[in-house]
């Protein structure tokens, strides 16, 4: 069959295709690989630095602080989450941005805005190439070329950084700035709070949720602007952060509880629950709230325990079992403290359970369980013949 010129330039078209294709995918994976050398040069930061502006800055901002939803690109925060991670689980991260337009950047577009990330945290401006081996981390590779560490930096007035870990017995605390002692709320505290604190959820007693605070008003609040942004741990989530002498208590999914400055939006500690290997938080791992008073902030854990944890340095003081977490309690909405009890609604307490839901206090001091009420009388007790013969599991 006699060929056109219309054939064969389509033919042509086609090969080159494929030739470009296969280039392109070679370049994806020299730049990607695990192993062997990966270039830094000035040029490639420098383009990287332009990728960035063009298809990154707009969520992640130009100095890549982030904001809302983008997560900071450089700091505390980001080193945290990423330097001890394989270097490839960043390089199949960067190939997902940007989220509306997945893998619609080049190859040499995207190792570009990589070395540029590893320049803005600290990569030496000498270093022209990196060495790539099995396990190699974002953290490893910065502390071997010339990288600043991910510890906080020291800044006149503010406490050194210890940036210690200490294990509980079911969770993990990583202290990062040795805090001064801290004024213990009371409960005249909770009662009548400090109008510069939020001690409880919805603020006091009375859930009113209301800040007698007068500086923002109508007036200016047209002129508020960012003052910092926290990337917090992915998942569902619905936080009703603590606020006393300038320190927010916040919680994250699965029970990741931390302690910022709340003026700068510093970490100051961590606690991460350990969760037995029987049990998994599932996807709704969020906790409400958290409770605070005597030095100590109170944690109702997903796998049905009450936590306490040491307002200062994050350290676990004592915990204490609620429930079984084999039988679906768990706890969700957060407790709140009354005269130095820790009081406390399970959750996952369904329907067709004997023991049915009920609500615990715990001393604040010691973790000790002082009482428990069903919420469903059990038979015996005041109300409990409120049903007449219907079994309790109904």
């Amino acid at each position: 069959m006699k060929r056109t010129t219309t054939d064969l330039l389509a033919v042509r078209r086609a090969v080159l295709c494929v030739g470009l294709t296969l280039l392109a995918l070679t370049a994806q994976q020299s730049w990607a690989q695990e192993t062997g050398p990966l270039s830094a040069s000035p040029e490639l930061r420098t383009t990287g630095r332009q990728v960035y502006q063009d298809a990154c800055a707009g969520c992640h901002l130009l100095d890549l602080t982030g904001a809302f939803e983008a997560s900071a690109l450089v700091g505390v925060n980001f080193r945290a989450v990423w330097d001890s991670r394989p270097w490839s689980e960043l390089v199949a991260k960067v190939q997902e941005m940007p989220p509306t337009a997945p893998g619609s950047l080049s190859a040499g577009e995207y190792e570009a805005v990589t070395t540029f990330l590893l320049s803005a945290n600290g990569l030496a401006d000498d270093v022209r190439s990196i060495e790539i081996a099995g396990g190699t981390t974002l953290g490893s590779i910065l502390a071997g070329a010339g990288g600043s560490s991910a510890e906080l930096p020291p800044r006149a007035g503010d406490p050194n950084p210890v940036d210690t870990a200490i294990r509980g017995p079911r969770g993990v605390t990583t202290t990062f700035v040795d805090l001064p002692e801290l004024e213990p709320v009371t409960t005249e505290e909770l009662t009548n709070p400090d109008p510069s604190d939020w001690l409880m959820v919805r603020r006091t007693y009375d859930a009113w949720g209301y800040s007698p605070l007068g500086r923002i008003n109508a007036a200016n609040v047209g002129a508020l602007r960012l003052a910092w942004v926290w990337a917090m741990d992915p998942g569902v989530n619905e936080p009703n952060p603590l606020v006393h002498d300038g320190i927010l208590y916040l919680t994250n999914p699965a029970n990741v509880i931390q302690a910022l400055d709340a003026s700068e939006g510093t970490l100051l500690w961590e606690y991460r629950r350990e969760f037995a290997e029987d049990f998994s938080p599932g996807g709704f791992n969020h906790l409400r709230n958290l409770a605070i008073y005597s030095g100590k902030i109170f944690v109702a854990t997903k796998d049905a325990y009450m936590v306490a944890l040491d307002a200062r340095t994050g350290e676990t003081v004592w915990e204490t079992q609620i429930a079984d977490y084999h039988k679906g309690y768990r706890n969700v909405s957060g407790p709140i403290v009354v005269e130095g009890k820790v009081i406390n609604g399970i959750n996952g307490c369904d329907r067709f359970y004997e023991d049915s839901c009920f609500i615990t206090a715990h001393d604040a001091e010691t973790g000790e369980e002082l009482w428990r009420t069903f919420t469903i009388a059990h038979p015996g007790e005041p109300g409990g013949d409120t049903w007449g013969d219907l079994p309790l599991e109904l």
